[in-house]
């Protein structure tokens, strides 16, 4: 197992991954306009073009068979806006794995200090337990409710 950047031909796999976590379990709580917006993101010809040149960042977590099980990713050196991962990894520590990879990632070669997330309702008890506090009440926006949340890396 391990967690490493998303190569070129990895790209749809991984957020297929994200798609199908998404929907067992932050899509009952979104609206119909949250989800297709979200599925839209992950669809998104733009991003697949940052992603490429290399201005939006995925890191995975892969099995033994090298098959992608998790994701995070870095949107602008410092914001995660994917973290998920597959049911049978859930609640092994790989969550915590990715968010470590990505904050060491973001130290040694962004030079950044600070991480911003905005956190689904599903996740923002994982965020606080790792330590993020939020810097605003709940939002909605595009039919999606986020909770704006940062990090400060020392």
């Amino acid at each position: 197992m391990e967690i490493r950047q998303v190569k070129e031909n990895e790209y749809s796999e991984i957020m297929e991954v994200a798609w199908r976590v998404f929907l067992k379990y932050n899509a009952p709580a979104y609206s119909m306009e949250g989800v297709l917006n979200f599925r839209k993101f992950l669809t998104d010809e733009t991003v697949y073009k940052l992603f490429l040149a290399g201005e939006y960042r995925i890191f995975g977590f892969f099995d033994d068979d090298n098959m992608p099980k998790g994701l995070i990713s870095l949107r602008n050196r410092n914001h995660i806006s994917l973290l998920f991962v597959e049911d049978e990894y859930r609640n092994k520590g790989i969550g915590v794995r990715l968010l470590n990879y990505l904050c060491s990632y973001c130290w040694d070669y962004e030079g950044e200090r600070l991480i911003t997330v905005n956190s689904s309702p599903y996740a923002r008890g994982f965020y606080r337990k790792y330590g993020f506090v939020e810097t605003a009440g709940e939002q909605f926006s595009d039919g999606i409710y986020f909770t704006p949340m940062e990090y400060a890396l020392n």
